[in-house]
């Protein structure tokens, strides 16, 4: 049997918005497999807890067989080296993202070994956040215009808002 070609979509994803769903749909028709991994920063607050993010993107991916979904507390490169990842995949949606992403991708060749593939937005998702997510949410409102159909009654119910 061949050797899959690995992506790795990596974040925080707090929470999973419309442009991680893009970008896992993008990724999904360029690799064999996908992990789709949250990487957790002790020095991060989140909103959400992990076991929910986690929950959320799972209910997101759940359409793609070839999605894996879970979590680390390791380094992105020794992700990379321990599971065969051939290409880090990275959504990109202006230029302050491309110059942060531009040097993450440096590092992460150097260290790990593989490269990152920068996809830019698509035009209508490129103002996207999950920061205006939550700044949504902490006035009340359920921005269901950046939210994956699949979480709006994950989210709603959380913050006790209605999904219609």
């Amino acid at each position: 049997m061949a050797n899959l070609r690995r992506g790795l979509i990596t974040g925080s994803f707090d929470p999973c918005t419309k442009g991680h769903e893009n970008l896992i749909k993008r990724a999904v028709a360029l690799f064999d497999c996908v992990d789709v991994v949250i990487f957790q920063n002790p020095q991060k607050k989140y909103l959400f807890s992990l076991e929910e993010r986690l929950s959320f993107l799972r209910a997101v991916c759940q359409k793609y067989p070839t999605v894996t979904v879970g979590s680390s507390a390791g380094m992105v490169v020794d992700y990379v080296k321990d599971r065969g990842v051939c290409a880090i995949i990275k959504g990109v949606r202006d230029e302050k993202d491309f110059l942060y992403e531009k040097e993450m991708a440096a590092y992460n060749l150097e260290h790990g070994g593989a490269p990152t593939l920068l996809l830019p937005a698509e035009k209508e998702i490129e103002g996207v956040s999950s920061t205006l997510v939550r700044e949504a949410l902490a006035k009340g409102m359920l921005p269901k215009e950046l939210l994956p159909r699949e979480i709006l009654p994950l989210v709603a119910k959380t913050y006790n808002l209605s999904p219609k």
